[in-house]
């Protein structure tokens, strides 16, 4: 069924303020990593922190956000190279022994 005639708002649109969407939120965790990204080479240095021989370029989430990790605190962020970070996530039983990963619950 065609509608004739140009669609109408029943309410007016507020100045000043755009639509909340759940892109902004995302947009704003992108801001605050990419800021972290500076800090975090500035504080621990240019090299991994898993093998200390290539220089990182990923940052790794200790405890994984699905189990509550927070993506924008640095206490839970190691800086690793690719291959280190493939590796981490391809043996979970030596992460968790060495520490690059956190089992949910236990907040060290």
């Amino acid at each position: 069924m065609k509608r004739g005639g140009p669609l109408k708002r029943k309410s007016g649109l507020k100045r000043g303020r755009g639509p909340k969407r759940a892109s902004d939120k995302k947009f704003s965790e992108l801001e605050i990593r990419r800021t972290m990204r500076v800090e975090l080479t500035e504080e621990r240095g240019p090299l991994c922190e898993v093998c200390c021989s290539a220089n990182w370029d990923q940052m790794h989430d200790k405890l994984r956000r699905p189990h509550g990790g927070d993506p924008t605190s640095k206490e839970n962020q190691l800086c690793v190279c690719r291959w280190c970070h493939d590796r981490i996530h391809a043996n979970p039983a030596w992460a968790y022994e060495m520490g690059y990963l956190i089992r949910s619950g236990s907040r060290d």
